[in-house]
């Protein structure tokens, strides 16, 4: 795809246009950016004229005032939507028929309810009137989406163990099956605050008491992390991404230490023109004010990254034991690194602008650019850094804190597996060790987080995780789920890439499996 369009909500009246991959991009037509923004009151539109990774398309333009038409299923959505049912209900079978050990004639039973209700789950979704389907980029089948609180597969299993319960267990049986889906459950959820912790982590750098404490406050409030799809940004285009705020608000974060309390004030408060990944600039504001931009940007991201390398170092003052003289080395080095960094960012910023103004005289009307805020990760692959890392003696330790991470991000991929696969608990045990297995050494952020954060994850175990190994641990009907999952993902071998389709609005992002 040569062209993407992408929309996301601000919170002021304010169109920008700008490049999310490219570095700069360009709309003119000042009436149609009145129109829209009087459709949509607080939007963001991004137009890319280069050919940058493939953006997803998310959300198309409707007129609120117009009237809503019916929005059945496709045929392709209901096949979809069938198929996928229909894998699902043949696990959550096998898994009742482990659990509960049902007798032959309590299997026939089942197996005469599971068809009779996967075939009226496909006559309602047929006729099911969605007016919102087409604004979600992600299908209603998509992995993760489908077995979701509130999703049509999880009120599906959900509706089917009522069924199981009622017309086939004994009254033994029905405990076993309360016990093992209460269970079932808390081991998911819990693998979800454990991820919630991590997320935490990767910006703040807490302590394993630090973590602790926090795990602790979320276990104390079961409700509140239900699902592992939380953000700083808080950006719903493809995954139903919450932001943190929820959470800030409703549990104690006082072991924070000053630094780390800086830091997540960073992560949680909106700059000036609302969006935090980007500096904009408007034509009408003109050459002088640009370089204005620029120096206040530059200001504020270097306190950014400052900030950022304070977390680095509590952490491994904490961890390290290290001296006032190696807490001071540190501290210079950070500062270097920043400089080097900022230094860049200008660098490339100004050759953004100086393009923008070489195009002025040919363009008409009003126009906005941006240019792409210094990410904060890179202080982790700075040589200046790295070098001073090393000098301490302290790699080893980022490599632990590193370690802690990706075993957080093993147990919240086995839960979303187990969500759609129904594993026994031993099965879980061993699901969770090969999983830890292929997921990448660093954690190097995605371009793409912010959008399919545990889609990229979940890609790892169901393609890296050998073909023998699957066929001891899981089930036939398992199996089959696994392999819908695995299909989702369009492998494209000449690029070496894994492609997510939009299934709703067509096209789709591409990413690499990290080693």
């Amino acid at each position: 795809m040569s062209l993407f369009f992408f929309f996301c909500i601000l919170p002021r009246i304010v169109l920008w246009v700008c490049a999310l991959a490219a570095p700069a991009s360009i709309m003119q037509d000042e009436k149609l950016i009145s129109e829209i923004g009087r459709v949509f009151g607080d939007a963001l539109r991004e137009l890319s004229g280069q050919n940058p990774a493939p953006v997803p398309m998310i959300g198309l333009m409707r007129d609120i005032g117009a009237p809503q038409q019916k929005l059945t299923p496709t045929e392709a959505d209901q096949k979809s939507h069938a198929d996928r049912t229909q894998a699902l209900a043949a696990a959550v079978q096998s898994w009742v028929t482990q659990t509960c050990q049902l007798a032959q004639n309590q299997q026939a039973q089942l197996a005469e309810l599971t068809t009779e209700m996967v075939k009226a789950e496909s006559e309602r979704y047929a006729k099911a009137d969605d007016p919102t389907r087409q604004n979600r980029s992600l299908g209603e089948a998509t992995p993760i989406l489908f077995v979701q609180p509130d999703s049509v597969g999880e009120k599906f299993s959900t509706q089917m163990l009522h069924e199981i319960d009622e017309k086939i267990l004994n009254n033994a049986q029905k405990s076993q099956l309360h016990i093992a889906d209460t269970e079932r459950t808390e081991f998911q959820r819990s693998a979800f605050r454990k991820y919630v912790v991590m997320l935490f982590d990767q910006e703040l750098f807490l302590t394993a008491e630090q973590r602790q404490k926090m795990f602790e406050e979320l276990t104390a409030s079961p409700e509140l992390v239900t699902v592992p799809f939380y953000s700083f940004t808080g950006q719903a285009y493809c995954l139903p991404y919450q932001s943190f705020s929820q959470i800030q608000t409703k549990i104690k974060l006082d072991c924070l230490d000053l630094q780390q309390q800086d830091r997540l004030k960073d992560l949680t408060s909106n700059n000036p023109n609302g969006n935090q990944n980007y500096v904009m600039f408007q034509s009408s504001e003109g050459v002088e004010q640009w370089a204005e931009n620029v120096r206040l940007a530059a200001i504020m991201q270097r306190q950014i990254y400052l900030h950022a390398a304070a977390v680095r170092i509590g952490h491994l003052e904490r961890s390290a034991k290290l001296t006032p003289e190696q807490s001071a080395y540190l501290s210079l080095a950070s500062k270097g690194a920043t400089t080097v960094a900022v230094a860049e960012w200008r660098e490339s910023t100004q050759q953004t602008i100086d393009q923008m103004q070489a195009q002025m005289g040919q363009n008409q009307g009003n126009f906005a650019f941006s240019s792409q805020h210094i990410s904060v990760d890179g202080l982790d692959s700075n040589e200046i850094w790295l070098d001073a890392i090393r000098a301490v003696n302290a790699d080893q330790l980022a490599g632990d804190h590193r370690s802690a991470m990706r075993g957080a991000q093993a147990n919240a991929v086995t839960a979303l597996l187990d969500q759609e696969l129904w594993m026994l608990p031993e099965q879980r045990a061993s699901a969770l060790e090969l999983t830890e297995a292929v997921l990448p050494l660093n954690l190097l952020k995605s371009p793409y987080d912010d959008y399919a954060r545990e889609l990229i994850l979940l890609a790892y175990p169901l393609h890296r995780v050998p073909e023998p190994k699957l066929k001891e641990l899981l089930t036939e009907p398992q199996q089959a789920v696994w392999k819908q999952l695995k299909d989702f993902f369009r492998a494209n071998q000449a690029n070496q890439v894994l492609e997510i389709p939009m299934t709703n609005q067509g096209g789709s992002f591409q990413f690499q499996l990290a080693e």
